[in-house]
């Protein structure tokens, strides 16, 4: 018989200690080699996009039919198209290095999901036929269906999270096997827990936070949405204006709205839904929210009207709220250098209150074309100082 090996208690405390010591002065050590690294994290990415261009389930409530492959968020043949230059736009996304960069995308590709059977598909052709968002009704149905993408992504995010803790909880517990059988040989860990584990933390609270999140997409906003459109309830709070100028940009997604009513201490957070929809000489801007919060953004949407606002809106949009949004290529390589790094700075930051305004210009072809028109009517103006002021201020975005 082969006799069991026996290790005093300071052997195994020394090599535990060794262990541990090595995983805390290098926690990727437990990821191996860079190659290895950058191999695993290529094959995380890789599942989540194989499923994200798979089928699944409808998100049209109580169907069971499986939902086409490419849902498309925002119309392709429509403001998409408007925007693309050789059916190709322009989309930020992060790149390996975790770094956000502006990518080329086929209009064939962008903004999709899978998100609705070939029926509950047809919904959306109530608009997309006639070419233009003309009612509640079609605003709603558009809110409705970028509010399924967002549920869509983030049930995603959370598949993709939960395997990637269970990885690293494993990989950290072979590093600590490993190392104390070199030591030790036929040592066995037969459990392990770490404390304090920074990147474990990270992630369990990501894991946490994008349930939380889930929830409150399915909640009241999902509620009142589709009971309005299945015709069971009142409209629900949305707001659209139509500019009277074309943008190059398309958006549909979610932005944070903080706000504090009079009287009251305590910051509200309304979960808004936007939207940036471009149509041959104008635009259809969006912005909706749960009806607990109809007055703040009917307050919001109201402020939009005047002078540069609604472009102001929608440039916050863009940075603090939503990153699903293309532009015209041109459009895009046009800003200056030193104004394209803000723009990719602001959507790696932590704020994402679209009730911040920014103090430089994303969308120079149309303010220069507001400012033409206002410099036409300069005359017709009450105020011409504080009009000219106005310019003077927007014009100062674009330096």
């Amino acid at each position: 018989m082969t006799e069991k090996p026996t290790h005093t208690r300071e052997q195994i405390e020394a090599a535990f200690n060794a262990a541990d010591d090595a995983f805390w002065d290098d926690r990727t050590i437990i990821f191996g080699s860079e190659s290895e690294k950058k191999r695993k994290l290529f094959e995380h990415v890789k599942r989540l996009s194989k499923a994200w261009d798979r089928s699944g389930l409808c998100m049209y409530r109580g169907c069971t039919e499986p939902s086409i492959r490419r849902s498309h968020t925002i119309h392709r043949a429509g403001s998409l198209e408007r925007i693309a230059e050789d059916q190709h736009v322009l989309t930020p996304l992060l790149d390996s290095r975790g770094q956000m960069k502006m990518e080329r995308i086929g209009v064939n590709l962008a903004s999709t999901f899978p998100g609705f059977c070939v029926e509950h598909e047809q919904l959306f052709s109530e608009f997309e036929t006639a070419g233009s968002i003309s009612s509640v009704r079609h605003v709603a149905l558009q809110a409705y269906r970028t509010l399924c993408r967002e549920i869509a992504r983030k049930h995603l995010l959370i598949r993709g999270l939960e395997p990637l803790l269970d990885q690293y909880r494993k990989a950290r517990e072979d590093h600590y096997a490993t190392a104390i059988q070199n030591r030790l040989p036929g040592a066995k860990v037969k459990s392990l827990s770490v404390k304090g584990d920074s990147m474990e933390k990270w992630l369990v609270a990501e894991l946490k936070g994008a349930k939380a999140g889930l929830a409150e997409l399915r909640g009241e906003l999902h509620d009142q949405l589709f009971d309005y459109i299945s015709g069971q309830s009142q409209e629900p709070s949305l707001q659209a204006l139509s500019i009277p100028f074309e943008v190059p940009v398309s958006l549909s997604g979610l932005g944070v709205l903080t706000y504090r009513r009079k009287d009251e201490k305590q910051t509200r957070r309304a979960l808004c839904l936007i939207g940036i929809l471009p149509h041959e000489g104008s635009t259809v801007a969006f912005i909706g929210a749960a009806r607990r919060h109809a007055d703040i953004v009917d307050a919001y949407s109201s402020g939009m009207v005047d002078g540069f606002n609604g472009l102001s809106a929608m440039e916050s949009w863009m940075t603090n709220g939503s990153d699903h949004w293309f532009i015209r290529p041109s459009s895009w390589t046009a800003i200056p250098d030193h104004r394209q790094e803000k723009v990719l700075a602001l959507l790696m930051s932590e704020d994402d209150n679209i009730g911040t305004m920014l103090d430089f210009s994303i969308l120079d072809e149309t303010r220069r074309a507001i400012i033409a028109v206002i410099n036409e009517h300069i005359d017709e103006a009450p105020d011409r100082a504080e009009v000219l002021a106005m310019v003077s201020r927007e014009s100062a975005k674009m330096t």
